[in-house]
């Protein structure tokens, strides 16, 4: 083995509370930790995002159906569709806690650029919630079309923008109040949303008839819509600059998009039914659900780094830099 982890990490109960578990783990200073989640197993895997390789599973009490990394309180929130409360893996001390109550369903979590409010799509219940992570409470609740799941924020104008796969339509709410703004269709069962400084960026499976193979860009005013061919139902969408990469799960590839011209520069084919991906400083990362991998890829040149096999239904992500 070229790299020795000096990675251990004991899963123990804590005495006297059945919610909190703690994990124990030392390693190495300096070192980018990734980890992911898994919906087909009630476990957590800890990569060296550095030495790209496996550095151990954890168990958990639930199935994690997405997380957030909140920097600032060197936390990490998890969520679980089973369970109502989401929960804290502090990265200080190791203990894995519930945090707030939101309800059941939560199928994906997002994090206003100002750290100021997460929003947890309930994607069974067809509701968002907003938490404030000052005081740790539900400060507000709104009604969506059916199946929210991809969510993104406009700092500049303050509106949240949920993707729902099953209400065929983009709403953007105001988040002081959730007042809906405005309901957009750009395709069937719209999934992965990106905004940009003029417009919006989204992907979708399409109809059950006609799959979509595109990703769409429509400005905020209208005036301008562009179709740009990716892969097969393209339902995932990350930034780095002027670059957007675009995760496509029917045919398990990742292709790579000049912001500025809308134009394809380049693809990479990966495990099968990728349906997440990160940035770290260095790479891009994709997280495979059924083909057991989470595959680094220098974002450069679209390039395969390595491809690291996980415990099944691999699936969201963060990353930890320079250590807990």
């Amino acid at each position: 083995m070229k790299y020795v982890l000096f990675i251990s990490f004991v899963f123990m109960l804590v005495s006297g509370c059945e919610d909190n578990v703690s994990y124990d783990w030392s390693r190495e200073t300096g070192e980018n930790l990734l980890f992911v989640s898994h919906l087909k197993e009630d476990t957590l895997t800890v990569i060296d995002a550095d030495r790209m390789s496996k550095a151990h599973v954890l168990d958990l009490p639930f199935t994690v159906s997405d997380m957030a990394h909140l920097e600032n309180q060197n936390l990490i929130i998890l969520a679980s569709q089973e369970e109502a409360e989401l929960y804290q893996l502090d990265l200080d001390s190791g203990e894995l806690s519930p945090v707030v109550e939101v309800g059941e369903g939560v199928a994906e979590l997002y994090v206003d650029e100002g750290g100021e409010m997460l929003y947890s799509a309930h994607s069974q219940l067809n509701k968002v919630s907003q938490v404030s992570l000052s005081s740790w409470e539900v400060v507000d609740k709104v009604e969506t079309d059916d199946h929210p799941l991809s969510m993104d924020f406009d700092d500049e104008n303050g509106n949240l923008y949920v993707a729902n796969v099953y209400g065929h339509s983009i709403q953007v709410f105001d988040v002081d109040g959730l007042d809906l703004l405005e309901r957009i269709e750009m395709v069937d069962r719209p999934n992965g949303i990106l905004l940009m400084e003029d417009g919006i960026l989204a992907g979708g499976h399409g109809s059950y008839g006609d799959l979509n193979r595109l990703a769409f860009y429509q400005s905020f005013d209208g005036t301008e819509q562009v179709e740009i061919e990716t892969g097969l139902m393209p339902i995932d969408i990350v930034r780095q600059g002027e670059r957007g990469f675009v995760i496509s799960h029917g045919s398990h590839e990742v292709t790579a998009l000049d912001l500025s011209t809308m134009e394809v520069t380049g693809s990479v084919e990966v495990a099968h039914n990728p349906y997440y991906g990160i940035l770290s400083q260095s790479h891009l990362i994709v997280s495979s659900l059924d083909g057991d991998a989470v595959t680094f890829i220098d974002p450069e040149n679209m390039t395969i780094e390595e491809q690291i096999h996980v415990p099944a239904g691999a699936h969201a992500m963060v990353v930890v830099e320079g250590g807990q």
